[in-house]
């Protein structure tokens, strides 16, 4: 059975920068990106102990089609998403700050942990909703 599943609002930013990038490339390719990141949440619902574990419970799935990784935090009964990284930007950027491969996960972990109420956090399914009525 899957389990609930809450997108923290770090990663909203995270999708919602993306959609956006990617509508302004080509019209509709935005919301492929947002379908595409919903097929890969609602794997890890399904299936959350299948991907590859970083760091302590911290995991990672990579989506089909475009390069992004979902970082999430599988718990008893919720998975919790906080953070949703193009690949490439994201070892860019590492690279730059740090060599140490331990920043990046110091910085994921950091994100995770801000704050665990659930004031700000969307549902997937809402997820869509939220980000077609900010673009508007």
């Amino acid at each position: 059975m899957p389990r609930r599943v809450i997108v923290r609002p770090d990663a909203e930013a995270d999708i919602a920068a993306a959609f956006d990038w990617y509508e302004g490339q080509q019209s509709g390719l935005g919301h492929e990106f947002l379908n595409e990141i919903e097929r890969c949440i609602s794997r890890i619902a399904d299936h959350p102990e299948s991907y590859p574990t970083i760091h302590r419970q911290y995991r990672q799935a990579l989506t089909k089609r475009f390069p992004y990784k979902v970082f999430y935090i599988a718990e008893a009964d919720i998975i919790r998403v906080f953070a949703v990284l193009h690949t490439t930007r994201h070892r860019a950027r590492d690279q730059r700050a740090q060599a140490a491969a331990a920043v990046p996960v110091r910085y994921l972990c950091e994100i995770a942990e801000r704050g665990n109420g659930a004031v700000g956090e969307v549902k997937p399914r809402e997820l869509r909703h939220v980000l077609i009525k900010r673009a508007c």
